[in-house]
């Protein structure tokens, strides 16, 4: 079962990989910088505004990792919830571009092989 502290050491990671911290989050708002400095640093209890405070300055981290610890940090594309599946996606675009290379390569080869025969025909 998740705890506030678990929530609140999740919000330190994203303040430590977004090199951010409570008051530059408040945006210069003193009275939101010491409820984040209450709520987040001496054990005040969370609340949504600061989650959602939190979720809205940083679009790509995810809500479900916020609050529950599940998946990653941040939002991946097209609905991807695991590193596993981008370089999946990564690897598919790499074969689907090779194949396209291939297709073009075997064409090339059949125009040259119909040319190869004319070449002989005018050396000799």
């Amino acid at each position: 079962m998740q705890t506030e502290n678990d929530v609140r050491q999740r919000i330190s990671a994203v303040f430590a990989e977004f090199a951010e911290t409570e008051n530059g989050l408040a945006n210069g708002d003193k009275a939101t910088q010491k409820r984040l400095n209450r709520q987040i640093s001496h054990d005040g209890a969370i609340t949504v505004d600061t989650l959602l405070l939190i979720l809205n300055a940083h679009t790509d981290v995810s809500a479900e990792w916020l609050l529950r610890g599940v998946g990653d940090m941040r939002v991946l594309p097209d609905g991807m919830d695991s590193p596993e599946d981008v370089e999946i996606a990564k690897l598919e675009t790499t074969i689907e571009t090779l194949l396209d290379r291939i297709v073009k390569y075997k064409a090339r080869i059949s125009e040259l092989e119909r040319l190869l025969p004319e070449q002989k025909r005018n050396v000799g």
